[in-house]
C-alpha cells in the first residue's frame, strides 16, 4: 500500500484504461449502464488523489529533510542546518559547519539518486538515505585547489518528537574509502 502511495500514477493508468474500456462498451452497444459505471471508475481515481494528497509518508517527510539541508547549503546558513541535525550531533558538528562556511561559500548543491530505507519498528522509528552528493564552492581562503566536491552520501535518522532529525552521516568517496563524521 506504502508504494501505492508514494506513486500514485499506476492507479491513474488504471483508471484510464477502465474508462476507456467503459467508453468503448458505450459506443459498441449504447447502454446507459455504461456510463453509469464510469462514475466509480472517475471517483476511485479521484479520492485515491485526495488520499495521496493528504497522507505523508515517511519517506516523502525524509525526502523534505533532505531538501531542506540542501536549500540551507545553498543559503549558507548554518541555523539552517542545525536545526535538521539531532541536538548531540549539532554540537559535535557545529565547529566543522562553520569551519566550511567561514572558508567556502556554496553556489549549488544537489543530492541525486536518493534511496530511502524507513525501520519503524525500532524505537524511536530510524531511517537511511543514501544519495550521490555533489556541491559546487567558491573557495574563499584558496584552501582547495578544486571548486566542486562529489561524493556517495549515506545520512542516518531518528524520529524523535515528530520529527525526522540527521543522527550521523557517512561520506563515501566515488574513488573508494569512507569516512564518518
Amino acid at each position: 500500500m506504502e508504494s501505492l502511495l508514494e506513486n500514485p500514477f499506476p492507479m491513474l493508468i488504471v483508471g484510464i484504461l477502465a474508462w476507456g474500456f467503459l467508453i468503448a462498451a458505450y459506443v459498441i452497444t449504447p447502454h446507459r449502464g455504461w456510463l453509469w459505471g464510469m462514475v466509480p471508475v472517475v471517483l476511485v481515481p479521484g479520492l485515491f488523489f485526495l488520499y495521496d494528497a493528504m497522507v505523508v509518508t515517511p519517506r516523502e517527510e525524509i525526502t523534505a529533510v533532505v531538501d531542506e539541508g540542501i536549500a540551507a547549503l545553498e543559503a549558507n546558513d548554518a541555523d539552517r542546518i542545525m536545526k535538521i541535525l539531532k541536538p548531540t550531533l549539532a554540537h559535535r558538528t557545529r565547529a566543522r559547519v562553520e569551519w566550511a562556511f567561514a572558508n567556502f561559500t556554496i553556489t549549488r548543491a544537489k543530492a541525486n539518486d536518493l534511496q530511502i530505507s524507513v525501520n519503524e519498528l525500532t524505537v524511536p522509528p530510524t531511517a537511511t538515505a543514501e544519495f550521490f552528493g555533489t556541491v559546487r564552492f567558491n573557495d574563499k581562503g584558496k584552501l582547495v585547489g578544486m571548486d566542486r566536491y562529489a561524493c556517495k552520501m549515506v545520512v542516518y535518522f531518528e524520529k524523535r518528537e515528530g520529527k525526522w532529525l540527521i543522527v550521523n552521516h557517512e561520506e563515501r568517496s566515488p574513488l573508494g574509502g569512507q569516512r564518518e563524521y
